[in-house]
C-alpha cells in the first residue's frame, strides 16, 4: 500500500474498487519452510474439510492449492485428494489454468493434470495472466504465450498482464506493451502497478510523484508528494502526519486520519488499528466492531481471520461475532471459500 500525505482531487476519472497490486517477485530458490507445520483447511461454517497436515500451503486458486509433502511442493483438490505429486522445489498457484514449477533451480509450466506443458527452461517466471506470463533467462525478463514462445523481450523486469497491457521494466523506468509487444505507454515510471478491472493502475513517476493512469496512460495527480490509490467502498485509504484515514473522489476526508494503520474496505468494513488493537469502520466512519482484537485481517467472503488475546486465530462475521472458534496458530483468508489454518 502508498503512503499517501494529502488528499488528492480526483474528478477527471471513474475509479475502480478493487485494486491491483504490482507483482511479487517469485523465489528462485528453495522456499523455506518448517517440516513440523501442520496445515490443512476450513470452510465456511468452520468444518475442517482438508486435514492439517501439510508443511506449507498455499491458497486454492482455479480449484487446487499447492502444498508440501516431505519437503517438496505438489498440488490437491478441494477434497484433498492428491492430483499433482509432490516433486518441485517452488510453485505459484495456478493461473489461466497453468501453474509455474521450479526444479533444479530451472523453470517451466505445467497444467492441471500436472504435464509439463512449458518445459523448465527458465531461471525464473512468474503466473500467467490473460494469457501471457513473464520469465526470465539471465538478466533479461520476457514475455511468452502459452505456447512457449516470445511475444516480447529484453526487459530488466516484467509485471503482469490486465487490461490488455503488460508492465515491464527498460533502461529509463516502467512502461506498458500490449499482446503484440508494441509499446503503448512509455517507460517513464519508477514504480507501477498492473490495471484494475476498470483498467486504472497506481504508478510513481521518476521523479517521486504518485498518480493513476488509465490504458492510454493520461495521468492525474497534483503535486509533489501526493498519492491517489484505487478506491473501494467509493473511499481511499491515505497517510496524513502519521495517521490514516479515507478520503472521497473529491479529496475530502469522509473518516478522519486517526488510525495508525487501516486497510482499503472490503465487504463494507475496513481493518484499521488504534492504541487499543485491531477492529473495523463502516464507510461512514463508524467503528463496526470494536478495536480489541492483537492482530486481525480484512473481510473475504463475509468472514474475517481475527487473533484472540489468548494468541489463537480463528474467524468473526460481519457483526463481529466469533462464528469459527479461535483455535488455530495461525490462520488467512478464505479464497475459493477456504481458507488455510495451521494446528499446532
Amino acid at each position: 500500500m502508498n503512503r499517501f500525505l494529502k488528499p488528492v482531487l480526483l474528478t477527471l476519472l471513474t475509479l475502480g474498487t478493487v485494486a491491483c497490486t504490482t507483482p511479487p517477485k517469485v523465489l528462485t530458490e528453495k522456499e523455506p519452510f518448517d517440516p513440523h507445520n501442520k496445515w490443512g483447511f476450513v470452510d465456511t461454517t468452520g468444518k475442517v474439510v482438508i486435514e492439517p497436515k501439510y508443511e506449507a500451503v498455499k491458497p486454492f486458486s482455479e480449484g487446487l492449492a499447492a502444498v508440501v509433502n516431505e519437503r517438496r511442493w505438489g498440488y490437491i483438490d478441494k477434497t484433498g485428494k492428491e492430483v499433482i505429486e509432490p516433486k518441485y522445489d517452488v510453485v505459484t498457484p495456478f493461473s489461466n489454468d497453468l501453474a509455474a514449477v521450479s526444479k533444479g533451480g530451472k523453470w517451466g509450466y505445467i497444467d492441471k493434470s500436472g504435464k509439463l506443458v512449458i518445459q523448465l527452461n527458465y531461471d525464473n517466471a512468474k503466473p500467467f495472466s490473460e494469457d501471457f506470463a513473464g520469465v526470465q533467462e539471465g538478466n533479461t525478463w520476457s514475455y511468452i504465450n502459452k505456447e512457449g514462445k516470445p511475444i516480447a523481450s529484453g526487459y530488466r523486469d516484467v509485471g503482469k498482464f490486465a487490461c490488455g497491457l503488460g508492465a515491464f521494466k527498460g533502461e529509463q523506468g516502467w512502461g506498458f506493451i500490449d499482446d503484440t509487444g508494441k509499446v503503448i505507454i512509455k517507460e517513464k515510471y519508477s514504480e507501477a502497478s498492473c490495471h484494475n478491472k476498470d483498467c486504472i493502475a497506481e504508478v510513481t513517476t521518476l521523479d517521486g510523484r504518485f498518480g493513476l493512469i488509465d490504458k492510454a496512460g493520461v495521468i492525474v495527480y497534483k503535486e509533489r508528494l501526493e498519492a491517489p490509490s484505487l478506491f473501494a467502498d467509493g473511499l481511499s485509504v491515505i497517510e496524513t502526519k502519521g495517521r490514516w484515514g479515507f478520503v472521497d473522489k473529491t479529496g475530502k476526508f469522509v473518516i478522519p486520519a486517526t488510525f495508525f494503520s487501516a486497510e482499503k474496505f472490503n465487504g463494507g468494513l475496513a481493518l484499521v488499528r488504534t492504541k487499543d488493537g485491531y477492529g473495523y469502520v463502516n464507510p461512514k466512519g463508524k467503528m463496526a466492531i470494536e478495536p480489541k482484537f492483537p492482530n486481525a485481517q480484512s473481510f473475504a467472503h463475509g468472514l474475517a481471520a481475527v487473533r484472540i488475546k489468548d494468541g489463537k486465530w480463528g474467524y468473526i462475521d460481519p457483526t463481529g461475532k466469533l462464528v469459527i472458534e479461535s483455535k488455530y496458530a495461525a490462520a488467512t483468508p478464505f479464497e475459493e471459500e477456504l481458507a488455510a489454518v495451521q494446528v499446532d
